[in-house]
């Protein structure tokens, strides 16, 4: 049991360095950048700056990072793509079948959803 918590306690260690150097990396190219543009635009406040450049850089590593995610869901590691493992392939009536379902769906919600419009004048008092 003690074995267990320390392997648990060890890998909490572990994460919460591994965040606080990430952040640190953070933050520190975010202060880099804005003094970089604090420099070059003299009329942006210091803070100002290093919250662009903050910003920017997580900006950039999120596009990274989704950019190797979506090459890496194309070409699996053995290099053949997602395409070639996908041989199933619908036949001419499945894929009308289909289509006339989904048709079929979307007339009749589109009927339902129609309603007669209402008149926007307030009716006229008799008398």
């Amino acid at each position: 049991m003690t074995r267990r918590l320390l392997s648990i306690l060890s890998v909490i260690g572990l994460c919460t360095t591994l965040c606080a150097v990430l952040m640190s990396v953070v933050i520190l190219v975010g202060v880099g950048a804005g003094y970089c543009i604090h420099r070059l635009v003299p009329d942006i406040d210091l803070g100002s700056a290093t919250v662009i450049g903050v910003l920017a850089f997580i900006t950039v590593i999120y596009a990274m990072l989704r950019l190797l995610q979506t090459s890496a869901g194309i070409t699996s590691v053995d290099g053949s793509s997602d395409e070639d493992a996908d041989d199933t392939v619908l036949s001419d009536e499945q894929v009308e079948y289909v289509t006339d379902q989904l048709t079929d769906a979307i007339l009749t919600n589109l009927g339902r959803s129609r309603r007669k419009p209402g008149s926007r004048s307030r009716p006229r008092p008799q008398g």
